[in-house]
């Protein structure tokens, strides 16, 4: 959990305030993911688990943990940002 904090405070911009933040998962993670993505939303996170596939590398895939804060969201708008 350490180091998704991390990975999501870090650099969060305005984009991210409206998109999100993409934060590929580390095979170490796999067995943990199910923990990570429930303690995110309770806490008021959006949270997904997606895979990319590319015709660009065959064999190869992304995956990924897709955070989204809508209190940043609303946060920003609030503050005319």
């Amino acid at each position: 959990m350490h180091v998704i904090n991390e990975i999501i405070c870090e650099n969060w911009d305005k984009k991210n305030d409206k998109n999100g933040r993409a934060i590929d998962i580390n095979p170490k993670w796999k067995f943990v993911i199910p923990e990570i993505i429930k303690r995110y939303r309770i806490v008021g996170w959006q949270v997904s688990r997606k895979v990319e596939i590319s015709s660009d590398y065959p064999g190869n895939c992304r995956e990924y943990l897709h955070f989204f804060n809508p209190h940043f969201v609303k946060d920003t708008m609030l503050k005319g940002k």
